[in-house]
């Protein structure tokens, strides 16, 4: 499934961490770089 996140905040983020590893597309719009970079060294689904 394709998932796209405005925003990268508490519950945001949360929700990324415990879909990843799911075998999700993940894109997510932030507009501070560092908390995009958090999410973008997820590992991906194997």
């Amino acid at each position: 499934m394709r998932i796209g996140v405005i925003g990268c905040g508490t519950i945001a983020s949360a929700v990324i961490h415990g879909i990843a590893g799911d075998g999700h597309e993940i894109t997510v719009s932030e507009r501070t770089a560092s908390h995009a970079k958090v999410l973008a060294v997820l590992p991906p689904y194997n």
